[in-house]
């Protein structure tokens, strides 16, 4: 007999307790309050918004943690 994975069905809205820090992202720890987040193919999002009068780019791994 082989166990089996432990698996979590999220309802439609529902945070994702696995991404970021409880299922939020801390702007804190991009370095600037994004304007607008795209999700890529991969599940990986995009991040963009200005800091000191600059456009900025950010891109997240599917977990909340920066990309590097």
């Amino acid at each position: 007999m082989e166990a089996l994975e432990l698996r979590c069905f999220l309802s439609a809205g529902d945070l994702d307790p696995t991404f970021g820090n409880g299922g939020k992202l801390q702007s804190q720890s991009l370095g600037f309050d994004p304007t607008d987040i795209a999700i890529q193919n991969d599940g990986k999002l995009v991040a963009v918004g200005e800091k000191d009068n600059h456009f900025v780019v950010a891109r997240l791994n599917t977990n909340g943690s920066l990309d590097a």
